[in-house]
């Protein structure tokens, strides 16, 4: 599969002008406002570019921002401005600024060229937000399914990124296929033991059952140790 350039940038983002229910309240509970202004500005950009957001919290939050195929020169909230937009009009998010028409400053320095690795890292491994359901069937994923964005997957787990760690590193490298050892690292059999069990629903039937077959062959070896009867 062909896979188009990405470029990754890390955005935290904060209200300029807070109002005093937005200070008393804070975000969090209105998560679901975001994760829906989110899916709306990937719709419409679909191909081009796409948000993930990580965190709700406080008068804050962070996200990812995608670009497919292109690295702009400079990155600014302006990026974002379908999305803020869809908040203060469509969700009445008016409420919670104190100036007309202004919603979100950034709260810190964008990270441009952000690794694809740790990207993957904070959005389907780091744990740390517990209103972000990492399982297959959860709800919220089913709704929001920008918030689990399966082409991140299919960049991370492509054949140039799979075998590209080792324990000490996160960063993302070419392989080298001369010189691909036969057996794996445990690193390496972490991150494929992670992609079955990530995408065993994912892809064609054939390929679906042919995950789900390797995982329930795994757990066949692991269930002895599991049990303390080996």
């Amino acid at each position: 599969m062909h896979l188009q350039p990405l470029s990754i940038y890390y955005i935290k983002l904060k209200l300029k002008s807070p109002t005093d229910e937005a200070l008393s309240e804070g975000l969090k509970p209105y998560a679901d406002d975001v994760y829906e202004a989110m899916e709306n500005f990937n719709v419409k950009f679909n191909g081009i570019k796409k948000i993930t957001v990580l965190k709700v919290n406080g008068i804050g939050l962070d996200l990812f921002l995608f670009y497919y195929n292109i690295h702009p020169i400079k990155v600014t909230a302006k990026e974002l401005t379908v999305f803020s937009r869809y908040l203060y009009y469509e969700k009445n998010w008016s409420r919670f600024s104190r100036e007309s028409s202004k919603l979100f400053v950034p709260a810190g320095e964008i990270i441009d060229d952000f690794p694809l690795a740790e990207a993957y890292h904070e959005i389907f491994v780091t744990q740390d937000d517990t209103d972000r359901k990492r399982d297959a069937s959860s709800s919220l994923r089913k709704k929001y399914p920008s918030l689990y964005p399966e082409d991140i997957l299919e960049y991370y787990y492509s054949s140039e990124n799979i075998y590209a760690q080792d324990d000490d590193s996160l960063e993302v490298k070419n392989m080298d296929y001369e010189s691909m050892p036969f057996e794996l690292t445990e690193a390496q059999s972490l991150a494929t033991l992670n992609f079955l069990l990530q995408t065993k629903d994912l892809g064609s039937i054939e390929l679906a059952n042919a995950k789900r077959e390797a995982i329930q062959n795994i757990n066949s070896i692991l269930r002895p140790w599991a049990s303390g009867t080996m």
